[in-house]
């Protein structure tokens, strides 16, 4: 139920892995109370247990109410908009990554594209304040280290591509309709409450396990973002859009001093489990280059959020996976 001094923002996908944390920080804030859209989706890849056991565990800790919802369903999610004065909306709902829609193309068109359109008729319509839109540093396609956020985006893949279709489908409704949104450019977010199907958790759980830890190219840079870093940034930037957060593109990612290759990241997990091998192979050339991300415009606009460093994220995130390993061992 709304409190009744806060402002009503629906979160769609807000019991994912990200949106989980943003919905979170929103429930213990004093402004805003999320109304979380979620259907629990494992896309057709994802172990099925593992997701709900971890649905439940999101859910719990954020003391929020998840309502059940296909985005799909074009009636079903016009019938939040009527029973709450939805004040503003933060859209997580998309395919995860490039292998999960490689999978099943036709069904993440849907999602990712169409069931945008759709979300961004009903702000129209409603008279919704601001759309908050999440895409991927995958949208610059192959980059230099700390890029900026006006750089000419290439995507390459289908994944990439329809995030950066997302994104200028929803500056056209800003230039249409005068939508006002900001969009986030998040990258290799990882930590607690994730599945096992993310570079960072791969490594973790194979080193627990003993297997060997699997480095896809050694120098390849990541800008590895620890999740509660980024759910606690977009309060801020939804809490004062108008200090230049609206109709604005943000960088919200670690960029740590030194850049972290994903063979740093695997001697790191190593010192955490010493046992754990680690195989170096070539990179896959089927992704594209990347780096870190340029995070000044963000920090100019608002308060400059404390970033984890990964081997603080990688020491908590080592924690919580010791302490929950059951939820795991299925996928052994």
């Amino acid at each position: 139920m709304t409190r009744h001094t806060d402002l009503p923002v629906l979160v769609v996908g807000g019991n994912g892995f990200i949106g989980s944390q943003i919905s979170r920080e929103l429930r213990a804030s004093l402004k805003w109370e999320p109304i979380v859209l979620d259907n629990q989706e494992d896309y057709g890849v994802l172990d099925r247990n593992q997701l709900q056991a971890l649905h439940k565990q999101r859910q719990s800790l954020g003391r929020y109410e998840v309502n059940n919802c296909d985005i799909m369903d074009f009636e079903h999610v016009e019938s939040f908009f009527k029973k709450y004065r939805v004040h503003s909306v933060i859209h997580l709902a998309s395919f995860p990554r490039q292998k999960v829609v490689n999978a099943n193309p036709l069904k993440a068109t849907g999602v990712m594209c169409d069931a945008l359109v759709n979300m961004l008729e009903l702000c129209v319509k409603y008279q919704v304040q601001h759309f908050m839109y999440f895409s991927s540093s995958m949208v610059y396609g192959d980059f230099d280290d700390r890029v900026k956020e006006d750089t000419v985006c290439d995507p390459k893949g289908q994944y990439a591509i329809m995030k950066y279709m997302g994104e200028q489908m929803v500056k056209e409704y800003n230039r249409r309709h005068g939508l006002q949104y900001t969009i986030i450019r998040p990258s290799a977010v990882y930590g607690p409450y994730d599945v096992e199907d993310r570079v960072v958790s791969k490594m973790l759980l194979n080193a627990m396990r003993g297997q060997e830890v699997k480095v896809n190219g050694a120098n390849e840079i990541l800008d590895f973002t620890y999740v509660a870093d980024l759910g606690k940034q977009i309060p801020v930037i939804l809490n004062a859009p108008y200090c230049g957060g609206i109709n604005q593109t943000y960088n919200v990612t670690a960029c740590e001093y030194d850049a972290r290759t994903l063979l740093d990241c695997a001697k790191l997990v190593k010192r955490l489990e010493p046992n754990a091998q680690i195989l170096i192979n070539d990179r896959d050339e089927t992704f594209p280059r990347r780096g870190r991300l340029n995070n000044n415009k963000v920090n100019i606009h608002f308060a400059n959020e404390t970033r984890t460093p990964l081997h603080i994220g990688l020491q908590q995130y080592h924690a919580w996976l010791k302490n929950n390993i059951q939820l795991f061992t299925k996928t052994v």
